[in-house]
């Protein structure tokens, strides 16, 4: 579906004040740089009693300054790589003199940003400096992603999750390099024509000229040649009329080429001889005439994988492989599930019901962020569509006007959640393996078991009961989870 950007208001936040996070479980040494840092500007200054505290803490650009009672140990370096798994900026305060060489070493290959010796005479504003350095960092950061929210607005983008940022990057990139092919991959739905019209969008010099799409999987077999590359008249039984083919009706702008692993080898191989020479012959022409046109193929098939079996050609791949998008499937990028929603709702709305458009509950948007959508944002689409066309017009749209198989899901994993303290969830995984390998007597053997039968049994509740859909989400057969399951009830 063609989107248009759904991001919250951006303002102006040169001034802003970002979260800094004091470890004082170290008391002196904590109130020392507590002291040292009470005036500093740009930051709001927080206390965590503990570094599990700190692990639990759910926010991003912030950062942490450790301080240690004692020289560094396994479950510190597990704290920092935590911190930096949520992209913070860690600050670790060390004695220079009590810890040696390798265990700074180990900070800083843990994420450790900066280390900062606790005895230096320059303690403070070592301090100071470093943490006005990266509230410079973080200002021109937020500033560089207005920037690009704009462009993503301009491009018909909905997202704010790091993964779409950093696709879109490098779509700002590669879009001005207009003769460069570019072969998008991944999951149905997750917008491969979407990536495709904003390269358009975004290149100078096609902008203004056509963009063509086309699904090579509808194309019929015996016709495929004439489609793509035009025909005479008389060329065939039944060509009454000249046909000029969709690489010359994109003349000067962008050809899409969706799902190109479903052209025949022959056909491959014309199409390779197209993007050498940047020519095409019509079907019955005698003459090839040039082309200006920027392909861009997509495809949510492993093209390596049809090379291996013969199904795909390695020329025809580098040629496109050129410059390659993946973009990511929706359970990789929760946090664009609520803007896409608004979007979608306020799409549909607009186009088929003249009821106006609905508030949303809290109860709806949790219970998609919540649900496994393997069609992506197409799937989410056809939810918030379904759920638009069992809406009375009174009301918010809420938890009720979703389908039955969404409050399977969430039935599931809310049952899953329950199982276990909120505060253990939010621990590392490495911290939870001790106590759960502590529960077991350290028996490895025993604890991978009881944790598969636990995976297994999540699955399904996550799945409404479907084998087929726990084993995609485990990536096994459903053969596999059908084994499991008769595993875990004998036992």
């Amino acid at each position: 579906m063609r989107q248009t950007l759904g991001t919250d208001s951006l303002t102006d936040h040169s001034d802003h004040r970002w979260p800094l996070w004091i470890n004082v479980e170290n008391g002196e040494l904590g109130r020392r740089i507590l002291d040292g840092i009470h005036a500093i500007s740009g930051w709001t200054v927080r206390e965590a009693a503990s570094l599990a505290h700190l692990a639990a803490v759910q926010e991003s650009d912030a950062a942490a300054i450790l301080s240690f009672a004692q020289s560094p140990h396994a479950s510190h370096l597990t704290a920092v790589r935590a911190l930096k798994q949520k992209s913070w900026f860690v600050i670790c305060v060390v004695n220079q003199d009590e810890t040696t060489l390798q265990t700074r070493s180990q900070l800083l290959l843990a994420g450790a940003d900066v280390l900062v010796d606790a005895h230096s005479d320059r303690f403070v504003q070592q301090l100071n400096s470093v943490l006005a350095s990266e509230h410079k960092t973080l200002t021109h950061r937020e500033s560089e992603e207005r920037t690009l929210h704009q462009l993503m607005g301009r491009a018909g983008f909905v997202g704010r999750s790091g993964p779409i940022l950093s696709l879109f990057r490098s779509i700002q990139k590669i879009a001005p390099l207009s003769d460069l092919p570019v072969l998008i991959t991944g999951e149905t739905g997750t917008g491969k024509e979407l990536i495709a019209s904003a390269i358009h969008v975004l290149d100078p010099r096609r902008a203004t000229k056509p963009f063509v799409a086309t699904n090579c999987a509808t194309l019929p077999a015996e016709l495929s040649e004439s489609e793509l590359f035009g025909h005479c008249r008389g060329a065939f039984t039944g060509a009454e009329r000249e046909r000029m083919g969709v690489f010359r009706s994109a003349e000067g702008g962008v050809l899409f080429l969706d799902e190109i692993g479903e052209l025949n080898v022959e056909l491959q191989a014309k199409l390779l001889r197209v993007l050498q020479t940047r020519r095409v012959r019509k079907v019955g022409a005698d003459m090839e005439v040039p082309i200006d046109v920027r392909i861009v193929a997509a495809t949510n098939r492993s093209l390596d994988q049809m090379l291996v079996e013969g199904k795909f050609r390695e020329d025809l791949l580098h040629r496109l492989n050129m410059s390659h998008l993946c973009i990511p499937p929706l359970r990789e990028r929760k946090e664009d599930v609520r803007p896409l929603i608004y979007h979608c709702v306020e799409k549909h709305a607009a186009l088929w019901w003249h009821k106006g458009q609905p508030e949303l509950e809290n109860d709806f948007i949790a219970a998609l962020e919540d649900s496994a959508l393997p069609g992506n944002v197409r799937q989410l689409e056809n939810i918030v569509c379904r759920s638009l066309i069992d809406w009375d017009g009174a009301g918010p749209l809420a938890l009720r006007h979703l389908p039955e198989s969404i409050w399977k899901q969430v039935s599931g994993r809310l049952q899953q959640r329950d199982t276990a303290a909120p505060e253990f969830q939010k621990i590392p995984i490495e911290l939870q393996a001790v106590e759960y390998l502590q529960n077991h007597d350290w028996n490895l053997a025993e604890a991978v078991r009881d944790l598969e039968a636990a995976m297994v049994r999540a699955a399904m509740m996550a799945s409404g009961g479907n084998q087929s859909e726990a084993a995609r989400l485990l990536g096994i057969t459903p053969r596999s989870v059908y084994n499991k399951l008769h595993r875990v009830q004998q036992s």
